[in-house]
């Protein structure tokens, strides 16, 4: 990133910025698995073959990121008003690349070409391999303006204002080859598709002071958004208080209301097909089982493969939310602070994404979902797509406590620590429903502590963060309705507390640069076992990156 300043007059300041970015990942994963049924006039008989395609080497998922910005901008002053007007540019162009099987390499086995039980020859290899390919790049114009500055004199002070504008256009665009598109790719699935909006939102803010020591904020926007979709606009409201009865005190509290569009990849994008396996209540029920506790002593209640296809909904519509929050900030002695916070966030019209379990246990939930199954009454292939209609509760305490002590000869340190801890979770699916309460299926309690130090031209930082246990989602309405029905049958369900440490360590040469050395998850703590996952690797995946321990070095020079 680069960033210049210049004043081109005392009141008119002229601010430019470069940004690049560029990223590859590549990931390694064991051999494709090929399923294949054959019937009695197999020369092997009737029966279902199923192994690892080692011949064709492991999978892979290599991907190449590009990411570049500019923008450009004015700061002045009108008499006792400041301005700014800003003009950007940005796009991202991300390209991905799998090693990838034939689909007909099926229909080979099917028709005695292929011996599944014989090593497979190179030829054959050669026939059947092929490479998915996906490009996606998204283009981002804005424009944007503000103008604020003191409005009238109240009898309390001085009261202030602000307004701004902005523009925005967003453009998208992602393409796949034919083979993925079309599904003849062994276990791949994928879609292109792209779209187009435009966004226009004005605002407004103002500082009234009310009585000495309590000031009230009033802020309102209004956004519309243009595209094809049902998606148009909403005006959100903002107010908030603030009350200082001692120098050292500060009580606040803020009530509003907020306004998030669909992403345009739900909007637009086209069907996806791909791979999936899960369990299949129906399937394992119909066999005499219960649950896949039973899979040991019913196959039908154990893991199954199928395809998934999920799409686009234009219908989609904006999601909603309510927001407050009351606390106070507290410095008791110099150099002490504390802040205590209580929010509470309510969700409504949230675009609910399944996964293709959830419309496996109840398809009926979603609008448009549909499980469609063999003649043998297996899955065939898992229909559906993101719908409006989840709403969502979230309360909790957020607690923070810092302190900066100055040492004669050996520097400053500061630490803080932060908690938070969650008080309300609540989810339902649709209206007409009962809400589900997923306190159970998050940490109740996190927490993080920094250790700050600076001495001269160095600096320390040790950080800390904690999560608290918590009951596994797979209990969450996916193999299990609540965390207590997986208990009634015999199931563990913890998934342990973790605690990871991260270090940054800062030198700087001169007055213009400094130098960082990092390390993130610096004692390689893996993910907490989650003991119903019956994939590898076997973690909670949502509980925390899997990377382990990463390395970094960061230059930064100002000149």
């Amino acid at each position: 990133m680069l960033r210049g300043e210049f004043d081109i007059t005392p009141d008119l300041m002229a601010t430019a910025e470069a940004r690049f970015n560029h990223k590859e990942t590549n990931s390694t994963f064991e051999p494709g698995a090929l399923k294949v049924e054959t019937d009695a006039t197999h020369s092997r008989g009737e029966g279902t073959y199923t192994r690892r395609m080692v011949e064709f080497g492991n999978r892979e998922s290599n991907t190449e990121s590009r990411s570049y910005g500019v923008t450009v901008g004015l700061d002045g002053y009108v008499s006792d008003y400041s301005w700014d007007a800003y003009a950007s540019y940005s796009e991202q162009k991300v390209e991905t690349d799998n090693p990838a099987i034939f689909a007909s390499i099926g229909d080979a086995v099917k028709n005695d070409e292929i011996d599944l039980l014989a090593r497979l020859s190179p030829e054959t290899v050669e026939k059947y391999k092929g490479k998915s390919t996906k490009n996606a790049r998204t283009k981002l114009y804005s424009v944007n303006s503000s103008l604020g500055g003191d409005l009238i004199e109240l009898p309390a002070g001085m009261s202030s204002f602000s307004v701004y504008g902005e523009w925005n256009r967003t453009d998208y665009l992602e393409t796949i080859d034919e083979n993925t598109k079309n599904g003849r790719f062994e276990g791949l699935g994928g879609s292109s598709g792209g779209g187009d909006r435009d966004q226009i939102g004005l605002g407004v803010e103002a500082l009234v002071p009310i009585i000495e020591n309590l000031e009230m904020t009033l802020a309102g926007r209004y956004d519309h958004y243009f595209d094809d979709s049902s998606t148009g606009g909403a005006f959100t409201p903002k107010v908030s208080l603030a009350y200082r009865p001692t120098d050292t005190l500060l009580l606040r509290g803020s009530y509003g209301l907020g306004f998030r569009a669909p992403d345009l990849k739900r909007l637009f994008g086209d069907e996806t097909k791909a791979f999936g396996s899960g369990f299949d209540p129906v399937l394992c029920k119909n066999a005499g089982g219960n649950g896949p506790q039973d899979s040991d002593s019913i196959p039908e209640c154990d893991t199954q493969n199928f395809d998934v296809t999920s799409g686009p909904n234009k219908e989609l519509e904006e999601e909603e939310s309510t927001n407050i929050n009351l606390g106070l900030v507290w410095e008791p002695v110099e150099d002490l602070g504390l802040t205590l916070d209580w929010y509470r966030i309510k969700m409504e019209n949230v675009v609910t994404a399944p996964s293709y379990q959830d419309v496996i246990n109840e398809p009926s939930k979603y609008a448009g979902a549909e499980v469609k199954r063999n003649s043998d009454g297996e899955i065939d292939n898992v229909i559906y797509g993101p719908v409006n209609q989840a709403s969502e509760l979230r309360s909790g305490i957020d607690l923070s406590v810092s302190y900066s002590y100055d040492t004669q000869n050996y520097g400053t340190f500061s630490p803080k620590l932060s908690v938070t801890k969650i008080i309300d979770a609540e989810y339902r699916e649709n209206d007409g429903e009962p809400l589900i309460d997923e306190t159970d299926f998050l940490p109740e309690y996190t927490a993080t502590l920094n250790l700050g130090w600076v001495m001269g031209d160095y600096s320390v930082n040790v950080f800390g963060k904690y999560r608290d246990s918590m009951c596994t989602g797979y209990a969450n309405r996916y193999y299990f309705d609540t965390c207590q029905d997986a208990k009634d049958a015999g199931q563990q369900t913890k998934v342990s507390s973790m605690t990871t440490w991260n270090l940054t360590a800062t030198y700087a040469f001169n007055e213009q640069g400094k130098v960082t050395l990092g390390a993130i998850n610096m004692f390689d703590k893996q993910p907490p076992a989650d003991p119903l996952s019956d994939t590898s690797p076997f973690y909670a995946d949502d509980y925390d990156s899997p990377l382990g321990r990463q390395l970094y070095v960061e230059a930064e020079y100002n000149f």
